[in-house]
C-alpha cells in the first residue's frame, strides 16, 4: 500500500502556460489577422481563440481557415466579430 506524507505552506511554482501572441486587445469589431500554419497550427490558434471567447464574453473572435496567396500558404484568419 502507498503512503504520502501531507505537506503544509509548500508554494505552487508559477505557471509554464504562454500567454497568446495575437493582438485581440488591439482589435475593433471587424478587424483581422492572419496566421500562417507554419507558424501555428490552426487546432492551436482555434484553441486559444475559444478559450479567450469563454473568458471574455464582452468580445468575441471568430477563425476560418483560407488559402493565402502563393504556393501552399495556407492561413488561420481570426476576426473580431462583437
Amino acid at each position: 500500500m502507498l503512503t504520502f506524507k501531507i505537506e503544509k505552506n509548500v508554494r505552487v511554482p508559477a505557471g509554464t502556460r504562454q500567454a497568446h501572441p495575437f493582438p485581440l486587445d488591439n482589435m475593433e469589431v471587424g478587424d483581422s489577422f492572419a496566421v500562417k500554419h507554419s507558424e501555428m497550427k490552426p487546432a492551436t490558434v482555434g484553441s486559444r481563440i475559444s478559450h479567450r471567447n469563454r473568458n471574455n464574453p464582452e468580445q468575441l473572435f471568430i477563425t476560418r481557415q483560407i488559402k493565402g496567396q502563393g504556393r501552399n500558404n495556407l492561413l488561420t484568419r481570426v476576426w473580431r466579430i462583437k
